[in-house]
């Protein structure tokens, strides 16, 4: 609906204000990032504070004490940064935080990720203002940098004696290359990532990501000349190793419905790199290829950094990889009902949504860190949107107006049937009704035609009579008194038929003439 015939919700006007900070790489801007989160914890009634982590690179806390807060807390943590954007592929500027009319919302950040901290700061706004206090300290958090790594955010961050301070039990957050005790954790798709159906997915593992540099050297020389081991061979032999794994990955997950994406390894060249951009004829002296990779929790890491090392030893001499990033971290979010932590999960989600987790769904999700080889990537769990004030009581209640709604939608389904039979039955009368007028007015029409042969015939006959006459010498007064006759006769066979049609009247049945009685009546004159 448009803004203007609507007033929109200001939950929706501070996530556009935040869609409108560029935080996007290479420059973002943080300052502006800082001003807006310390104005919304004021709003909010939230302590907050700041940690540099690194030089220009600041984490932001919001604090909601708990009743207790000696034990073990949870973090709801989101990054403020973007990736960059091609303005010249969107519909719209994407730092305007662009509403549409009917709703949606386009800007960079919308889904990864400012859609999740505006969404935490929301639940404990609403939450506090009822009153409610939860028994552990809950902390949001905001870091920097999480689009290129993360190395000077979050893994600054748990190193740093304020985190050590929080105490950190649970954390939903995305995480890469996190190295902690945390108990219990959750990758950001858990926990509100934007969606269009009212589905909220469990994912207790995460793809590890790999970013991968290929140097491909060669000999230099001029563009006239075939010159051989140049750099272009060996980086065209990389790219066809890396790319015939990514189409057998591809065909894998589109040749099986029962596998997932997190369940092959996703690779993409992502940026290309080499020669003179006005020195066209010049062979250069190496060209790079950049790949970002994502490995499953079940591959083995060691055989698959092999496989590159020989994709490079295939290539040629001399050809060199480098990470720029590497996630080594295979650990799993453990799903055993013994595990107290996840056992804590699931009995509130059972609690919230009325659903019970049945004995072969915990078995697909158990997937134990000792035993990773043996399945086959990690498995999610979908747990559907759910009403917060869904107690006992309500639900039942809820559940006696959708039967009440059901039965009445039955019986409206007859009352439509019978509407539509009677329809049928009324179209079928009308359509007799026709036929019968367009019989009635087919034997008047017959009735006139006859009757106008037979006029026809006696005026022949008149004409016949009258040429008789004439040769014979007929008086007059004969000729006169033979057209009475005929006068007469005519008469008579009007009144007859009037006759009939009044009989037929009074008996109650349809005056039909068919043409064969016509000639039958008009016979016994």
């Amino acid at each position: 609906m448009p803004e203007s015939n609507k007033q929109e919700d200001p939950a929706v006007t501070r996530f556009r204000q935040y869609l409108r900070i560029k935080s996007v790489h290479p420059t973002p801007d943080y300052d502006g990032v800082i001003k807006f989160l310390k104005d919304q914890a004021k709003d909010i009634g939230l302590p907050f504070e700041t940690v540099q982590v690194h030089p220009e690179r600041i984490v932001c806390i919001m604090t909601w004490e708990g009743r207790d807060p000696s034990l073990p807390s949870v973090v709801l943590n989101s990054h403020t940064d973007v990736v960059p954007v091609f303005e010249e592929h969107w519909k719209c500027d994407p730092w305007d935080g662009v509403k549409m009319e009917n709703g949606d919302i386009y800007g960079r950040g919308t889904q990864d990720m400012k859609s999740n901290g505006c969404l935490y700061m929301e639940a404990v706004r609403r939450m506090k203002a009822k009153g409610i206090q939860p028994l552990r300290t809950i902390y949001l958090t905001f870091v920097p940098d999480e689009e290129i790594g993360g190395a000077l955010g979050m893994m600054k961050f748990v190193q740093t004696e304020e985190f050590k301070k929080m105490n950190v039990a649970c954390v939903l957050m995305k995480v890469l290359n996190l190295r902690t005790d945390i108990k219990f954790c959750f990758d950001k798709k858990s926990n509100g990532l934007a969606n269009p159906t009212n589905a909220f997915t469990v994912f207790y593992g995460e793809r590890a990501p790999w970013w991968v540099r290929v140097h491909c050297p060669g000999k230099p020389g001029h563009g006239s000349r075939f010159i051989e081991d140049n750099a272009a061979e060996k980086f065209r032999k990389v790219i066809n190793s890396f790319l015939e794994f990514r189409a057998q990955e591809e065909k894998k997950l589109k040749g099986n419905a029962c596998i997932k994406l997190c369940e092959v390894i996703t690779v993409n060249l992502t940026n290309v790199q080499g020669g003179s951009l006005t020195q066209f004829n010049l062979v250069p002296t190496e060209l790079c290829a950049g790949f970002d990779i994502r490995i499953t929790p079940t591959v083995d890491f060691k055989e698959f950094e092999d496989k590159i090392k020989k994709w490079c030893t295939d290539a040629g001499d001399d050809v060199k990889y480098e990470f720029k990033q590497k996630c080594e971290i295979q650990s799993l979010t453990s799903t055993d009902p013994s595990d107290p932590w996840w056992n804590c999960f699931e009995t509130t989600c059972k609690q919230i949504i009325k659903v019970k987790i049945t004995s072969k769904q915990r078995k697909a999700l158990k997937y134990q860190s000792q035993n990773t080889q043996q399945h086959k990537g990690n498995i999610s769990m979908s747990i559907p949107k759910y009403t917060a004030k869904r107690e006992n009581n309500s639900y039942i209640k809820k559940t006696k107006q959708i039967n009440i709604s059901m039965n009445n939608s039955a019986t409206q389904r007859e009352i439509n049937s019978i509407q539509t039979q009677n329809k049928r039955e009324h179209l079928n009368v009308k359509i007799q009704n026709t036929a019968k007028r367009e019989n009635n007015s087919y034997i008047k029409t017959t009735q006139r035609e006859h009757l106008n042969v037979n006029s026809k015939v006696h005026c022949k006959e008149r004409e016949q009579f009258i040429h008789q006459n004439n040769t014979k010498g007929t008086s007059q007064c004969q000729f006169q008194s033979t057209l009475q006759r005929e006068r007469t006769i005519h008469t008579s066979k009007s009144k007859h038929i009037t006759t009939l049609k009044e009989h037929c009247n009074t008996k109650g049945t349809p005056f039909k003439t068919p043409n064969s009685y016509i000639v039958r009546i008009l016979g016994m004159y």
